[in-house]
């Protein structure tokens, strides 16, 4: 079962990937714990919280940890629906997904076999250019060293 603290950190790395928000901006507004998901609601802010760009709310599952839903608050539409997230259970290697995230920019994400994500790209402007940036990592990844900047 995930623990609180991690449903909230796996949740706002979540929604920092998917809009590219700073990790730093997103500002924890609500959490409601309920028996088989917890519902957190972020809002990204600038300065100290006197502009809002963003407002969030996602699903996390008690037992897996996993994200299970996504939605966004708006003006027009305060009370979204959260819409379930397609999620895969294993995949037989590790694989590059390819996706548009909230601003409709095209991003990849890097899939271990479990399932787990372990990398989120920057934003591309075009499916090509997303393309050639998994080129790019497949090319550079194991010839790069390790530089620790602790």
């Amino acid at each position: 079962m995930i623990n609180i603290g991690e449903a909230v950190s796996k949740a706002k790395s979540y929604v920092a990937n998917q809009t590219g928000a700073p990790y730093h901006s997103l500002v924890l507004e609500s959490f409601k714990s309920e028996q088989a998901s917890h519902v957190i609601e972020f809002k990204e802010v600038a300065g100290l919280g006197e502009k809002v760009y963003g407002h969030y709310l996602l699903e996390v599952d008690t037992k897996s940890g996993r994200i299970t839903g996504f939605g966004k608050i708006s003006p027009t539409n305060p009370n979204p629906e959260i819409e379930p997230i397609k999620q895969q259970k294993d995949v037989p290697e590790p694989q590059f997904e390819i996706f548009k995230d909230t601003a409709d920019n095209f991003r990849f994400l890097l899939r271990t076999p479990n399932g787990e994500e372990i990398a989120v790209s920057k934003e591309y402007e075009s499916k090509a250019g997303c393309l050639n940036g998994i080129k790019t990592v497949k090319e550079n990844a194991s010839k790069a060293r390790i530089q620790d900047l602790n």
